[in-house]
């Protein structure tokens, strides 16, 4: 994905950047972005996000988080209309599953 910005108030490079937009594109960066986000991941942090849009319009994405050794893997898909919402639920699964133990272990790891 490539992001273009623009200032707010100049109508012509915005017409002209949106014509630049692939709708599909935006929709599964946005799922992927709010599963990072709700996961606080960063490069330091052993978490994976792939979206996908599907033939009838649904976004699908399959998230990951694993221990660092590799030993654990929790993996879960969600599928749905609203990538925030997709992005925000397999969030809600994987900290069910014990990401956040996971996670908190990994950034105490780093803090020390």
């Amino acid at each position: 994905a490539l992001g273009l910005e623009c200032r707010s108030d100049d109508q012509e490079v915005i017409e002209l950047i949106q014509k630049l937009n692939d709708e599909a594109t935006a929709l599964t960066v946005t799922a992927e972005r709010t599963f990072l986000h709700k996961m606080e991941g960063g490069c330091q942090v052993p978490i994976a996000g792939y979206a996908t849009m599907q033939e009838d319009g649904q976004v699908s994405l399959t998230a990951l988080v694993g221990s660092p050794d590799g030993k654990t893997i929790l993996k879960d898909t969600v599928v749905g209309q609203d990538p925030v919402k997709v992005g925000e639920e397999v969030s809600e699964r994987l900290l069910e599953k014990g990401a956040k133990e996971i996670l908190d272990k990994v950034k105490r790891e780093l803090d020390a």
